[in-house]
């Protein structure tokens, strides 16, 4: 299964940024790719939620069951239907110093077409790379605003 592991040190305490990170639904405010983040169900560190997601021109709905796990900086999320036949991963958070965190955003996913795996899986890691840096990229601007 394809992987997509990708960090960027961000200028901020690691409070902050988890706070940004634990708010999904105003992600589509700030990262361009996304569309739309609607919340389904919500228990204090469980969420389950719905999203919408440009990639290469291409809209991607999926719904995810979101795990917190605040003490050590960690989400994690898990697919539970949706146009991929996985999309499963997490985010992590690590304390650099004390205004400079690292945030790790790391997807493993199928596509589920068999016939077409050695020719899209590439293509796709590419793509979802892009997505997950721009993500990054969005959250750092972001977390400097705030």
């Amino acid at each position: 299964m394809p992987i997509v592991n990708v960090n960027k040190r961000i200028n901020a305490d690691i409070q902050k940024v988890w706070d940004l990170i634990c708010d999904v639904e105003s992600y589509s405010k700030y990262m361009p790719s996304v569309q739309k983040v609607s919340i389904i169900s919500n228990n204090l560190n469980d969420t389950e939620v719905d999203w919408e997601v440009i990639l290469k021109g291409s809209l991607l709905k999926w719904r995810e069951f979101e795990q917190r796990f605040p003490d050590n900086f960690i989400m994690k999320f898990n697919q539970l239907s949706g146009d991929l036949d996985k999309f499963d991963g997490y985010w992590k958070l690590e304390k650099i110093t004390e205004n400079d965190t690292n945030a790790n955003l790391y997807i493993d996913f199928e596509i589920g077409i068999p016939m077409l795996k050695d020719m899209l899986d590439p293509v796709a890691t590419k793509s979802l790379t892009e997505n997950a840096n721009e993500m990054l990229n969005s959250l750092n601007e972001k977390v400097q605003q705030v």
